[in-house]
């Protein structure tokens, strides 16, 4: 998928590109002095305290990859608003599915202190209004399993506003807004009413659910192969992640038929960042 310059692939960190002055969580690479805070650390050991639980292991940075028919950005922040925001552009075809990466699915790497407790990793996805839509994913820890589309830890609001398929869709503000309104619930604007799962509605009241799809290994499905891992050994997106899309259950398909917008995309997912295992212990 083509991507504006903002997107990076491979393990290009993208703290840089559309952060927002207001991040929740401190950019490491931002200190005054051009260095990363390291705790004021004396250099000396603790005395053990066996009465202490021991101190948890601490995160490390989270690898995505992603693609979505037709388009999506991809972000991160916490729970009401996305801090580091790289804006996407709509593709057909082969740019949507094949390799290499960063032509087809596209890579990103999110700085461990951009990912703590609390933390929430998102996709914004729109779609024209023919043939099939679906976002495919895969996110995990350095070290660590991944998770993927598919798994019943994602969630999904519905705005309900339709973007062009081949523009860049909404720009931050607009993606904060509709965060915020799908925080609010029934009183926010959104279709869904606040956020749903694969079992349904997260928020009391929300509409609809988050729909599973084929996975990434059938040739013969809905949805060609994705690539899987290019000429140049870069990680795509493995076979078993699942295309995921907006159920609005409508008795129509999530993934074919998009007729009046039918999905209400734009749609927001997001995962939070402690659905990620975290890396074993060495």
């Amino acid at each position: 998928m083509k991507r504006l310059a903002c997107a990076v692939l491979g393990l290009l960190i993208a703290v840089a590109c559309g952060s927002s002055p207001s991040s929740t969580f401190v950019d490491p690479n931002a200190t005054t002095d051009g260095g990363i805070d390291d705790g004021g650390s004396s250099g000396s050991f603790p005395t053990a305290d066996s009465s202490q639980p021991p101190a948890p292991k601490p995160a490390t940075d989270v690898q995505a990859v992603v693609t979505s028919d037709n388009a999506f950005s991809f972000g991160y922040g916490d729970g009401t608003s996305i801090a580091t925001f790289i804006r996407g552009e709509g593709s057909d075809g082969d740019a949507i599915f094949n390799c290499p990466v960063g032509f087809g699915p596209t890579a990103y790497l999110v700085p461990a202190a951009q990912a703590p407790t609390g933390a929430y990793l998102y996709i914004i996805a729109w779609a024209d209004e023919q043939v099939t839509q679906g976002t495919l994913a895969q996110f995990k820890r350095v070290g660590a399993d991944a998770v993927y589309s598919g798994d019943a830890k994602w969630q999904v609001c519905a705005v309900g506003t339709p973007f062009d398929s081949h523009g860049t869709g909404p720009d931050q503000g607009t993606v904060g807004a509709g965060i915020a309104s799908c925080n609010m619930a029934a009183a926010g604007a959104t279709y869904s009413k606040g956020w749903v799962s694969t079992s349904g509605a997260i928020t009391p009241g929300a509409l609809g659910k988050l729909a599973i799809g084929e996975a990434n290994d059938d040739a013969g499905g809905l949805f060609p192969i994705v690539c899987q891992k290019d000429d140049a050994g870069t990680q795509g997106i493995d076979a078993v992640a699942k295309w995921m899309w907006f159920d609005p259950q409508d008795n129509g398909s999530p993934f074919s038929g998009n007729a009046g917008n039918r999905t209400k995309t734009y749609l927001i997912f997001r995962l939070p960042a402690d659905a990620l295992p975290p890396s074993p212990v060495k």
